[in-house]
């Protein structure tokens, strides 16, 4: 690969590489990276993080992928990180400054992979959706990330008190995706959520009941579930425009 230096893009989805060679790093221009549903990939070479140019990296549904490397510290222009459906460990997403989209749907969230410091001050994007939260306490450090606008945690298997009262930190956030929990309630402090325009709370069967929802809501997925609406008659704000059930 030492003659491509000026190569940009390079997707290799669905291909049946095995190994990515560690010469990878001779693309020193390369800024999108692409290898998604490589079912024979197993493993990734230390020297991907030589790539300091990445600004999209994903590795999305490469099933047998064993592990990635852990420093991607050195990724400071990646933009967008994609580990969907991984079933191997994660690395720490700690240090990439530049990120906005991060996505980690069907992988297996563990202590360490999103940390609370302003390392990750540029995240807009969250996608957590089907994902195993080993970790619990790692919806307390998702909860600092006050850049956050979008943030999807549907099908975690989100119990009672799991949702930690400090989601009202998250004061960018305009999407908020719960649907498919387990949950009876959701905390209180979500109504002080004052850019929220879309919360999903569909198929949240035993959801009971919620006492009040953000002033800047307009739309409310709540299909098949079946909660009550409980609180004074100015419940639902002025400004909600669809209500879909």
């Amino acid at each position: 690969m030492g003659n491509m230096e000026n190569l940009r893009q390079l997707y290799l989805n669905y291909t049946a590489i095995l190994n990515l060679p560690s010469s990878i790093e001779h693309l020193k221009g390369l800024e999108y990276l692409s290898l998604e549903w490589c079912d024979n990939l197993i493993t990734v070479p230390q020297s991907i993080f030589n790539l300091t140019a990445l600004k999209f990296l994903s590795f999305s549904c490469c099933s047998k992928l064993e592990k990635l490397p852990e420093d991607l510290k050195s990724l400071k222009r990646l933009e967008t990180l994609s580990l969907h459906g991984l079933n191997c460990q994660l690395p720490s997403v700690s240090g990439l400054c530049s990120l906005r989209e991060l996505y980690l749907s069907e992988s297996n969230l563990t202590q360490g992979v999103i940390q609370s410091n302003n390392l990750l001050n540029s995240l807009k994007e969250l996608k957590l959706g089907r994902s195993n939260v080993i970790d619990k306490g790692i919806l307390i450090h998702i909860c600092h990330l006050s850049s956050l606008e979008e943030l999807y945690l549907n099908h975690c298997n989100l119990m009672d008190g799991e949702i930690p009262s400090e989601v009202c930190q998250l004061s960018s956030l305009k999407v908020l995706d719960l649907s498919w929990n387990d949950f009876s309630s959701i905390p209180a402090s979500i109504s002080q959520l004052s850019k929220l325009k879309a919360l999903g709370l569909s198929h949240c069967r035993n959801l009971q009941q919620i006492s009040e929802l953000p002033s800047t809501l307009q739309f409310l997925d709540a299909h098949n579930s079946h909660f009550t609406l409980s609180g004074p008659s100015s419940f639902l704000p002025s400004s909600f425009s669809e209500f879909q059930v």
